[in-house]
């Protein structure tokens, strides 16, 4: 007599697509999830990214700024480039005595030794292409090249000998404008620093300005940069003005504020970063704490 016949169980098409589907639903909830998180990641990175390279800039320029010549920050630019240009200080000291007139021309000046806080010598690294100031009242007198006997600012450094008064020697005899109030001598850089702004094209994702540093020689009127350069910063958004000298708008990179009876000049920066849908905007202001 044959074996009965076992049924053969197993499962359903009802029951294989109702599986499948309840799998699919979990993926894509699981899937949501994972995805979100890996956003945030990405969001998280992208603002910390943008937020390092833009504090970067700000306090390049800031501790820069502060060393500049008393009154020989200037702004210049138009609707593709905005430029801050400045010259550095290398030494500053008091002096004794300078020739202005009625006193004869001359190139020897008694200077109090140009000895640093930390016992560093300028006499060590005196260079001949520096050039001495005294009582630059406005960026015209830092940058006039002409260098006229009883009208610039600004002459070429040749020597320091060293003592207790230091004599600094000249390129020529000369005489200067006036003297300084506080009889304050300083000695600058034969270049000056510039940190533009400039377009650099559209970009949908980021701003479409990047800022670039220049070292240059001294020029009377200030240069516009639109090529070349150090690249210090990317993914600026600022809308450029056509003229900030004359007309300057509140979102223009840089303004220069003068000094006034109760407060030094100071440089306002404002720099607006955008990288795909993050901000970030720094308002800051530079205090040049060094007088004329």
């Amino acid at each position: 007599m044959p074996a009965p016949v076992k049924p053969i169980s197993g499962f359903t098409l009802i029951e294989l697509v109702s599986v499948i589907i309840l799998i699919a639903i979990v993926m894509l909830g699981v899937t949501g999830f994972i995805g979100s998180g890996v956003q945030i990641y990405l969001d998280a990175t992208e603002r910390d990214q943008l937020l390092g390279d833009s504090r970067f800039i700000v306090e390049r320029m800031s501790r820069e700024v502060r060393t500049a010549l008393p009154n020989s920050v200037r702004i210049s630019g138009n609707n593709n480039a905005h430029c801050l240009e400045f010259a550095p200080i290398r030494w500053s000291t008091f002096y004794e005595d300078i020739p202005v007139a009625p006193e004869p021309a001359s190139s020897a000046l008694s200077a109090i030794n140009l000895i640093g806080l930390g016992s560093e010598s300028y006499i060590e690294n005196v260079d001949n292409s520096d050039f001495v100031v005294v009582y630059a009242t406005n960026s015209g007198q830092v940058y006039d090249t002409t260098q006229t006997s009883g009208v610039s600012r600004r002459f070429g450094l040749n020597s320091v000998t060293s003592a207790a008064i230091a004599t600094v020697e000249l390129d020529n005899s000369v005489q200067f404008a006036t003297d300084s109030p506080l009889s304050r001598l300083y000695v600058v850089d034969g270049q000056t620093v510039s940190y533009c702004v400039r377009n650099v094209g559209a970009n949908a994702i980021s701003g479409s300005k990047n800022m670039y540093r220049h070292i240059a020689p001294y020029q009377e009127v200030q240069p516009i940069y639109t090529s070349g350069g150090v690249l210090m910063a990317e993914n600026i958004d600022n809308t450029l003005s056509n003229n900030p000298q004359l007309v300057p708008q509140n979102d223009d990179p840089f303004r220069v504020y003068a000094a006034s009876l109760q407060r030094n000049a100071y440089v306002r920066v404002r720099l607006r970063f955008r990288r795909n849908e993050e901000v970030v905007v720094f308002n800051n202001e530079i205090h040049i704490p060094n007088s004329p």
